[in-house]
């Protein structure tokens, strides 16, 4: 059976408060733009290290975005 990923409300909204677009983000993170909207719609789940490197650039918590 497969996984069933869910998507990433919190990161959205946290990187809209924080004021950045979604290419801002991704650049930040040297990541690719359309990442970042695979992650927020639940196309694509993050690895622990990709989403400790969202969170630094957020200036949260890991929790604050799952």
């Amino acid at each position: 059976m497969a996984k069933v990923k869910k998507p990433m409300v919190k990161l959205a909204n946290k990187r809209n408060e924080k004021g950045y677009t979604q290419e801002e983000l991704a650049f930040l993170c040297g990541l690719k733009s359309d990442t970042i909207s695979q992650y927020e719609r639940g196309i694509r789940n993050p690895n622990l290290t990709t989403i400790s490197e969202i969170a630094r650039v957020l200036k949260c918590s890991v929790s604050d975005l799952v």
